[in-house]
């Protein structure tokens, strides 16, 4: 991996971040070539692309990288000139060149480096490119008239520059589709004609001359009072020029141009309005993650500060002083909360940059499964804190994989089911409230309950008598433990029984939940709803056994007060009437392994109502104490895997607080007579007691 000496480090960042958009936008577009009509917008978007990569590349002297690149072009070049038409094996062939030019990046950024052959997709590009198969359907201009198209505006400028007495010359000249200084070649023509008179149009325009989107023609209208062989004397000395027509245009200007004004190929009067400061800048990701760790420690400090402010001004409630600290402390407060937001904005990406890789994965996975399938993609402008985005991908290729191998039957069996032979699978997202929601729904043969069940009692999950009392949904459940398959077979797409187990885990981690919706022969769609940030999140602080506790805001129903005797035992559990809806009722003492004192059985309990996708349970609490905005910290790799909860928080006093894993607790809930173990790992009650977390105060 050779580069030229003066290629510094900055010069290889850039071209690592430049790169990586190209790459993108090769994924995207080479896929839209496949599927959508073929337009000269879209062949130039990725001609240009890919010449980019070829451009750059090579500056630096990464040839390898450039030689795959310069195949790729040749290829949509021929797509340009309507002598090829996009097929299969067309497509195929760019998106292995596509996928060794991200080797050969990943191996840039990467001290372990992968081996590459690049010569057996290159003799499949050139083997491509060698073909002769024009495209009957794509609207391409047939003549240079239609391409020096002009609007209004144009025509008025060149009757006045005629009426003046300047003589217009239509220019062709034909370069060396060789050379690798097109768009140089290009810069110098229009450079040597400006200083002898004014460019009116050209083709390319100066807009896609500067970007390189650059063709072997080059067609100018300049306007000047110079001589024909002094036009010509300009460009004679220039290099990789083949050929040289120089034509008086005047008698066809007020004819030709009016009726083909429709189209500004060059209008100089917007090229100069046009603003040259960029309006966005590039920020290392890591500068991001500090500004958010120190707004996140700000939030503790402020929430302490508003605590001391309110605690000061009901001792010395006639102090003046107090009294302007308070006002002081609301506006600082509101100050950090717009600091807060602003950073958390910076931070929030579109889902699409995870979203955009799935249409390639799903199409290469249906081919080797034998299967048409369309995804459809949508609310991909949707955004969502880059910390989240980390961590959706793996669940989100697991379900489209297993929507392909298992969801999606065969020909056959969709045309038997009267179903179109191509399936469909839908991929999309939108905010919720305070969350993202992301869907995946497939138009497959939906999930068997009764296959689910069957297997998880072959591998001990449950047993046949808690299967008897399982509904459809709670088998559906069953899917995602560890071990799980309802596969016939194994194949290298899925069906080993982990994908599933790892969804679950992943989205439980990032305060998640995950519900499953199916019909048998209709399809099933996976709903996952996650909250927008995991740094600072809304939540409600309750205490149970002298122990502070954080819930979510976002798993909060409501907070309701129960006497003693609204709460029956049904089956042996506790359960209330609320709304004419059978609630579920537990205390946090009793999941955590405290006996409630039998003082506190005749008293009003604190119940604070929390849901999943499935059912709402009342969690009962010592006290309710106050919504507040908290930091979430890890529990740290030294205390171990722990049921129960998903970090703690420090609050403005200094005290700790354990947030609650509400998914995860209403899953343990949720399958009866299941004794959950530790299997090794620390239990709660074991690690509350080890921490000492200091008891309510007030």
């Amino acid at each position: 991996m050779a580069f030229f000496e003066d290629t510094t480090k900055e010069d290889l960042e850039l071209f690592l971040q430049e790169t990586e958009e190209q790459l993108q936008l090769l994924d995207d577009d080479i896929l839209k070539l496949e599927r959508e009509n073929v337009t000269r917008e879209l062949l130039e978007g990725i001609f240009r692309s890919a010449h980019t990569i070829k451009g750059s590349s090579a500056m630096l002297g990464y040839q390898e990288m450039s030689v795959i690149a310069h195949a790729m072009e040749n290829v949509l070049d021929k797509l340009r000139k309507n002598t090829l038409q996009v097929d299969s094996s067309l497509i195929d062939a760019l998106l292995h060149g596509l996928d060794i030019l991200k080797v050969l990046k990943e191996n840039l950024e990467s001290s372990e480096k992968k081996t590459v052959h690049i010569q057996s997709t290159i003799d499949e590009l050139n083997s491509i490119s060698e073909q002769v198969n024009p495209c009957k359907d794509m609207a391409l201009p047939q003549s240079e008239e239609a391409v020096l198209s002009l609007s209004e505006k144009e025509i008025s400028r060149l009757k006045a520059a005629i009426d003046n007495g300047i003589i217009l010359y239509k220019i062709s000249i034909t370069l060396n589709d060789q050379s690798q200084w097109l768009a140089v070649r290009c810069f110098q023509v229009l450079h040597e004609l400006t200083a002898i008179g004014e460019i009116f149009a050209s083709w390319p325009s100066q807009k896609e001359i500067e970007e390189e989107t650059v063709r072997s023609n080059l067609i100018i209208l300049l306007g000047s009072n110079a001589d024909k062989t002094v036009v010509q004397s300009k460009l004679d000395p220039l290099d990789d020029i083949q050929s040289i027509n120089i034509s008086n245009y005047e008698a066809q200007t007020n004819n030709e141009y009016r009726e083909s004004g429709k189209t500004t190929v060059n209008n100089q009067d917007e090229i100069r309005d046009t603003p040259k400061l960029s309006k966005t800048i590039r920020v290392d990701v890591n500068r991001l993650d500090t500004l958010m760790e120190q707004i996140g420690e700000l939030v503790v400090n402020r929430n302490r500060m508003v605590q001391i402010s309110k605690l000061l001004e009901e001792r010395y409630q006639r102090d003046d002083l107090i009294h302007d600290l308070g006002k002081t402390s609301s506006q600082v407060a509101k100050i950090v909360s717009g600091l807060q937001h602003e950073i958390m904005t910076t931070r929030m990406l579109p889902v699409e940059v995870i979203f955009n890789s799935f249409p390639r994965m799903v199409r290469d996975l249906s081919k080797k499964a034998n299967k048409k399938i369309k995804l459809l993609i949508e609310g991909q402008d949707t955004e969502v804190d880059r910390s989240v985005i980390e961590h959706i991908r793996d669940p989100l290729v697991h379900l489209l994989r297993n929507a392909v191998d298992h969801g999606i039957e065969q020909y056959d069996q969709r045309r038997t089911a009267g179903k179109p032979e191509q399936a469909t699978i839908k991929l999309s997202a939108l905010h919720e409230e305070n969350q993202i929601c992301i869907t995946v729904e497939d138009d497959g043969k939906g999930l068997d309950p009764e296959a689910i069940t069957e297997s998880a009692i072959k591998k001990a999950i449950i047993t046949h008598e808690s299967a008897k009392s399982l509904t459809d949904h709670e088998a559906y459940e069953l899917i995602f433990a560890s071990g799980l398959s309802t596969a016939k077979k194994t194949t290298d797409i899925s069906g080993r029984g982990v994908g599933m187990d790892i969804v679950k885990t992943n989205i439980n981690s990032l305060n998640g939940s995950i519900a499953i919706d199916s019909k048998r022969g209709h399809g099933t769609r996976f709903t996952i709803k996650l909250p927008l940030t995991l740094s600072v999140v809304p939540a409600l602080l309750v205490s149970a056994n002298a122990t502070l506790f954080a819930i979510p805001m976002s798993y909060i129903t409501e907070t309701v007060q129960l006497k003693p005797g609204m709460i029956k035992t049904v089956q042996g559990k506790a359960v209330t009437s609320l709304r004419d809806n059978i609630l579920p009722i537990i205390s946090l003492a009793q999941i955590f392994g405290w006996e409630r004192h039998e003082s506190n059985c005749n008293q009003i309990m604190n119940v604070v109502v929390v849901k999943n996708d499935l059912t709402n349970v009342g969690l009962i609490v010592d006290s309710l104490i106050e919504e507040q905005e908290i930091v979430t910290k890890s529990l740290g790799s030294f205390i171990g895997n722990m049921k129960g909860f998903t970090g703690a928080t420090v609050l403005g006093d200094g005290n700790v607080a354990l947030i609650l894993d509400v998914t995860g607790l209403l899953h343990m809930l949720s399958i009866e007579g299941k004794k959950y173990k530790d299997k090794g790992e620390i239990s709660s009650h074991a690690l509350l007691t080890s921490m000492k977390v200091p008891a309510v105060t007030n």
